[in-house]
């Protein structure tokens, strides 16, 4: 088995949408995945900065198991 890390918003995982190619495509919508806990939590790091947390929704890192 695999560890692997995302992020939470509360209950949901935080969903990215791929840029690159500027596009809304609804393919290019989902969670983010790292094999490293610690570029998940500098992921999360960043995302405090633009203040999407509320009061009952925070943003967590999460381990997961393949």
């Amino acid at each position: 088995m695999k560890n692997y890390y995302t992020i939470l918003l509360g209950k949901d995982v935080w969903e990215n949408v791929i840029d690159d190619m500027n596009t809304n495509e609804i393919w290019a919508e989902g969670g983010m995945v790292w094999t490293s806990y610690r570029k998940a939590l500098a992921c999360l790091k960043n995302l405090k900065k633009y203040q999407f947390e509320t009061k009952d929704n925070k943003f967590s890192v999460k381990r997961m198991y393949f």
